[in-house]
């Protein structure tokens, strides 16, 4: 039963069940080595039940990720930090606005918060079909070109975790991994008209310290895109060096 205070605020159990969202969050962030469920329910002096649940919930949005038994901080936590920063964004303005005018296409700049990618900054095509992006792309049965970059840089367990939950055919999810493994080989991350019909994106990621900050797009109707691909990765590539270097990304090639 749900019980409500006089204010109509939120019940006691709520308030409890965010306090321990925090906790966890704080606790992992705290430890290199991550914690155990057994490590987490003991610190919060809470039912294991309780707190995997929460947990549970925590990974599945990208919060936290576990590696075999262990929790640690997930890739969400990045984009949250990077979308409330205006580094990243005021380094990229004068680049993304570049490629758009280099190609006259939309260039965006998005970063992966939970399951959605949020689209910081932007500039559309001056041509009359183009591609005018929502600022927050929801989850979707497929995922765009910067969702894929940060699935392909995710742990294993954590892939497995998202192709599970979004695909529901094995040899699909066979397919998508091993585009991953593509992205994760060559930089690149492509959009073949999987979220929208007629429409082609290509995104390479931004890094600060070997961490994905963000990633850049390009993407339009795919008559115009397909003739350009092999331009746009050479922009992208350039845009990616230019930015990574002022973000302090040392290059382990």
């Amino acid at each position: 039963m749900r019980s409500e205070s006089k204010a109509g605020g939120t019940a006691p159990m709520d308030n409890r069940t965010v306090s321990r969202v925090v906790s966890i969050l704080e606790l992992v962030a705290a430890e290199q080595s991550g914690m155990t469920l057994t490590q987490l329910s003991r610190a919060l002096d809470a039912p294991k039940s309780s707190v995997h649940g929460i947990v549970r919930t925590l990974e599945h949005s990208g919060y936290l990720f576990r590696s075999r038994s262990t929790y640690h901080i997930g890739p969400s936590i990045n984009g949250l930090a990077a979308a409330s920063s205006t580094s990243v964004i005021e380094l990229a303005k004068p680049v993304i606005e570049k490629l758009a005018m280099d190609f006259d296409e939309t260039v965006l700049l998005g970063t992966r918060v939970g399951e959605a990618v949020a689209y910081q900054y932007f500039v559309e095509s001056a041509q009359p079909v183009r591609f005018s992006p929502p600022r927050v792309r929801k989850s979707q049965p497929r995922p765009s070109s910067i969702m894929k970059l940060y699935l392909a840089y995710r742990s294993v367990a954590e892939r497995e975790s998202y192709l599970t939950s979004h695909i529901l055919d094995a040899e699909e999810r066979v397919t998508m991994d091993n585009e991953l493994a593509t992205v994760r080989a060559t930089g690149f991350a492509y959009n073949r008209g999987e979220t929208a019909a007629g429409l082609t994106a290509i995104a390479i990621g931004l890094f600060a310290e070997s961490h994905l900050m963000a990633g850049i797009s390009i993407a339009g109707p795919t008559d115009r895109m397909n003739p350009q691909l092999e331009r746009m990765a050479d922009g992208l590539t350039a845009a990616n060096r230019q930015i990574s270097d002022m973000l302090g990304h040392l290059d382990e090639a």
